[in-house]
């Protein structure tokens, strides 16, 4: 993509605080690089990379490249931008991980929870847990009250299947790169995301092909679905009612989104129902927090490169009937000020790399 930071990248002297955030997609690479410096977070530069022309296909669409290479297009992809680091941080897609709370009765003890909790994590983990890396954290209670004491703990589970962790790392290697860590990608978006918001507040994370609806509260994740779908579907969906290509669908699918009108009302006519598929499975994400936890969801936040589908964000808050906003990760980042615009309208698509690099930049590991 056109990175207006890259002719300004050489303004700054490269130091050991330089890092980048990966977000390796089926669609695409996005790369984030920041610097401390000040104690603030610096943005040197960004990019990203469509992976179709990698396996002899459009821009946009799916792929499924072996490690080889994914390892090119992200050398080519940190050569273009002006990436200058070789300390990474690399995102875990969602779908190739487990996320979950599980609860334990108020009488098992804190001292008690290396044991207990990966016993209860097997009724979750469809493998042998000798062949996952499993974590785990309490999530705080935020009330001390007698009711509340008695209250089960809420436990959040991670797991991620050894093999997995190893074809990233191998990546990482492939790339000349060195991945201090890896993350799974939501909690990269939360980072990026959120302030000190006090209500719950739902993350649609519109992915190429699936889309991830998280409700947080207090910066804890607190319910978690994947959807089947996403931005790559709509396309295909234009491809075949229309009888047109991958390539032009695409294009059509971005000129004109859900706000068609005259001849190109067809357009959104056929996109509307693939984009309404997605957020009745959202809408049920939402009705099940509620009923869990008798709370309402306050705001959502849009993210994801299928986030940018004109007419997007006014129909979801038509939908689910409440405050919705796009991501703007770039706000976190001390950036020039001419580029505000650009980094707002591109924000959605480089939540999860930016969340890595302030991952990274704080650890400063």
């Amino acid at each position: 993509m056109n990175n207006p930071l890259r002719s300004l990248s050489n303004i700054f002297k490269k130091k050991e605080d330089d890092f980048v955030g990966l977000d390796i997609g089926t669609s695409a690479i996005k790369a984030v690089q920041l610097k401390r410096k000040g104690g603030k977070a610096v943005l040197e530069t960004y990019g990203s990379v469509a992976l179709g022309p990698y396996a002899s296909a459009d821009v946009g669409a799916l792929t499924n490249l072996e490690n080889t290479t994914l390892g090119q297009a992200i050398s080519d992809l940190l050569r273009e931008s002006n990436v200058t680091t070789k300390t990474a941080a690399i995102s875990i897609p969602s779908a190739s991980s487990l996320v979950t709370v599980i609860k334990l009765p108020h009488t098992v003890s804190e001292k008690q929870f290396s044991s207990v909790v990966p016993l209860e994590a097997r009724k979750y983990i469809p493998l042998p847990i000798s062949e996952v890396s499993l974590d785990w954290w309490p999530m705080p209670r935020r009330e001390t009250t007698e009711e509340s004491a008695l209250a089960p703990h809420e436990i959040l589970v991670t797991a991620v299947h050894n093999e997995i962790l190893s074809r990233y790392r191998e990546l990482a290697k492939a790339a000349s790169l060195r991945a201090d860590f890896l993350e799974i990608e939501i909690f990269s978006n939360v980072r990026s995301i959120f302030g000190q918001e006090l209500g719950s507040v739902l993350v649609i994370d519109w992915g190429a092909s699936k889309t991830r609806a998280v409700v947080f509260k207090h910066g804890n994740v607190k319910s978690f679905h994947i959807i089947n779908r996403g931005a790559v579907d709509l396309t295909n969906n234009l491809m075949h009612s229309m009888s047109m290509d991958f390539k032009k669908a695409e294009e059509i699918k971005h000129t004109v989104g859900l706000l068609g009108t005259g001849a190109n009302r067809a357009v959104s006519d056929i996109l509307r129902p693939g984009v309404d598929y997605i957020l009745s499975e959202v809408a049920g994400v939402v009705f099940n927090y509620g009923k869990q936890y008798n709370e309402t969801v306050n705001k959502v936040v849009l993210t994801g490169g299928g986030a940018l589908l004109k007419g997007l964000q006014e129909h979801v808050a038509e939908r689910l009937r409440t405050e919705v906003s796009l991501a703007d990760p770039f706000a976190k980042t001390e950036n020039p000020i001419f580029l505000s615009e650009t980094l707002r309208s591109a924000g959605p698509e480089f939540s999860i790399a930016t969340g890595l690099a302030l991952r990274k930049l704080k650890e400063g590991v």
